[in-house]
């Protein structure tokens, strides 16, 4: 279909070291990769998803 738009929705843990780069290799591996990648987890600050630090996610400790 021409034009047609297919939307990916991934779930991942980001507590789980290994999740941004699966979530990543989900989108190269669907569409052959990305030109836009919008890194929006809710309230939290915008960071860099590669090579983020996990910590500040646990928020109890």
């Amino acid at each position: 279909m021409r034009g047609a738009f297919f939307p990916l929705a991934v779930q991942v843990d980001l507590l789980d070291d290994s999740a941004p780069k699966e979530m990543i290799s989900s989108a190269v591996q669907n569409f052959g990769g990305f030109d836009i990648l919008v890194n929006n987890p809710g309230i939290y600050p915008s960071v860099h998803i590669i090579g983020y630090d996990h910590c500040p996610w646990y928020l109890d400790g």
